[in-house]
């Protein structure tokens, strides 16, 4: 009797956690890009089960060769209140580590997604951005400071097709961090497609 009665507690802990809305735990990632302004466009790799693994990238530069980078996250920090979303958006947190121009992922936890913003000035209390916050943050919710990991040029303005295979990649970086796939230009470069996988060791 007391081995069925831990089973059916067992049970309703799962049908909690089904229905509480929490994200689901993820192994692959595809999707497009964002363009931020005819100059830029990006792509974020979410957090997933294990380390991510960049393995096919298209992308359509212009006739000025566009340069494709990609940034690793630092160290995360997390918001102590609200913010809603509006111009000139104040992240409350500690903003000591971040300077003007720094770009930053601000992470919405419990829906899982991401936004790409720029830091327009951080102090020990709040960091500042350039513009807008798409979706109103929470408290818990994660800021990351993205830095350059590794570049590359020569996207033209034919689609640029980058892919690993046999075991080869594009790109990867520790897991339990985003990075962030950033593709600049004079004339609309796109990001088309960005996939890859959560490699679990």
């Amino acid at each position: 009797m007391k081995t069925i009665l831990n089973l059916l507690a067992a049970l309703a802990l799962l049908v909690i956690a089904f229905n509480s809305g929490a994200a689901e735990p993820r192994y692959v990632f595809a999707g497009t890009g964002t363009a931020i302004s005819t100059t830029n466009a990006h792509y974020i790799v979410p957090i997933g089960i294990g380390d991510p693994i960049v393995q096919y990238l298209d992308a359509t530069g212009d006739t000025s060769p566009s340069v494709l980078t990609f940034r690793t996250a630092s160290s995360p920090t997390v918001l102590s209140a609200a913010t809603a979303a509006s111009p000139g958006t104040n992240l409350t947190c500690v903003g000591s580590a971040y300077s003007a121009g720094n770009v930053i992922v601000l992470q919405h936890v419990a829906a899982d997604t991401y936004e790409r913003l720029v830091v327009s000035t951080a102090s020990a209390t709040n960091i500042t951005t350039t513009a807008a916050i798409g979706t109103a943050a929470v408290a818990g919710d994660v800021v990351w400071l993205m830095t350059t990991a590794a570049t590359a040029s020569g996207v033209t303005n034919t689609a640029g097709i980058q892919r690993g295979g046999n075991g080869s990649y594009l790109f990867t970086a520790n897991r339990g961090k985003p990075i962030l796939v950033n593709l600049t230009g004079t004339n609309t470069p796109t990001l088309n497609t960005v996939s890859g996988f959560y490699l679990r060791r």
